[in-house]
Parts: structure tokens; C-alpha cells; sequence
């Protein structure tokens, strides 16, 4: 099946609502490594009520055994959503290599399976507060 082109999209419900961005990047001369990245929404979002979006981020060397990879040292967003301003800041650190096998056999699929009377640990029990 054939996906939209997009880079940014929000999702409400059943609905995705894309985001065309446009912006600006800082590429190394040395490594061509992207270092730092700036984008912003072409236009608001009013079934959302996004009027403005914009993104920074900072990427850096992080050496590892054997390789050396540019990845996010920090990352700002900034948003206006219904009047009401927000912006939010991350700095990233302490990047560790490891690695995961997900195939499960048969057996023990089969004998793992939830506990119908435990409730999920993230889903509300009882009332909610009004």
C-alpha cells in the first residue's frame, strides 16, 4: 500500500493531519554530518488549533566501540496551540549500544499471556476528577 510523503503529521483519533515544514540545516564541511537542524510549520493547523511549530536541533559526535555515529545532543520545540504557548527542552547523553532479539518461539508465545484480573499499568481505574 502507497504512504504519503510527509515528515510531520499530527494525529487526532482516526484523523492525521500533515505538517509541511520548511527550514534551514548546518551540515559539517568535514564529516557532511547534519549538526544542526531548524524547521518550522508552512501553515497553521486550525483543526488542531497549531498556529506555530518550530523545531531546533543540535547533533553531535558520539563515539562508540567501533563507530563514531552524529546523533541529538539537544533538541527545543516551541509551540502555540490555541493561544497558549509552550517550549520544551532536551539534552541527550549517555547514548548506549546494545541490541535486541525480538523473535519469540512458538512455546513460549503461547505461555505468555496476560492476567485478565490485573489492570494494565497505564490505563485509569475508577473515576477521574473533575
Amino acid at each position: 500500500m502507497d504512504q504519503p510523503a510527509r515528515m510531520s503529521a499530527l494525529r487526532v483519533g482516526d484523523v492525521i493531519y500533515s505538517n509541511f515544514l520548511k527550514g534551514t540545516v548546518r551540515i559539517d564541511q568535514q564529516s557532511y554530518q547534519i549538526v544542526h537542524l531548524e524547521t518550522d510549520i508552512l501553515k497553521p493547523v486550525p483543526a488542531v488549533r497549531l498556529m506555530t511549530e518550530h523545531q531546533v536541533l543540535d547533533y553531535g559526535p558520539v563515539q562508540f566501540e567501533q563507530k563514531k555515529l552524529y546523533l541529538p545532543l539537544e533538541a527545543e520545540i516551541y509551540l502555540d496551540v490555541n493561544g497558549k504557548r509552550f517550549h520544551q527542552r532536551h539534552a541527550y547523553s549517555d547514548y548506549r549500544v546494545f541490541s535486541l532479539d525480538w523473535g519469540l518461539n512458538r512455546e513460549i508465545r503461547s505461555s505468555v499471556r496476560p492476567n485478565p484480573r490485573k489492570p494494565h499499568p497505564y490505563k485509569r481505574s475508577g473515576t477521574q476528577a473533575g
